[in-house]
């Protein structure tokens, strides 16, 4: 898979599809449950051939797009967050998580 997936952006500019999303963008847990694996190797071979795959014409379930994401990812030669970087993003995290400053 490329490093520009884009597909947050294809989930939310692409049309509805047929019987709506279905809560599939606030769906909580997504990394814990594993997709099907047969799935996740069709939707890469599938990005593969095609990098502009449109998401909202398939018939993937959350689990399996999350579970393709989390093994692009884990394949990356390099941290998709440079070590340097990770305490860093971890104490940001923890400021903005703070009451009065962001979600909580």
């Amino acid at each position: 898979m490329s490093a520009q997936l884009g597909i947050h952006s294809k989930l939310n500019s692409a049309p509805r599809p047929k019987g709506g999303w279905g809560g599939r963008l606030s769906t909580e847990g997504i990394y814990r449950v594993s997709g099907n694996k047969s799935e996740m190797e069709s939707l890469q071979r599938q990005f593969d051939q095609d990098h502009n795959l449109d998401l909202a014409e398939k018939d993937f379930t959350v689990n399996t797009v999350a579970g393709a994401m989390k093994s692009f990812f884990s394949e990356l030669p390099d941290p998709l967050v440079p070590y340097n970087m990770q305490i860093d993003l971890v104490e940001a995290h923890s400021e903005y998580r703070r009451p009065g400053l962001g979600h909580t």
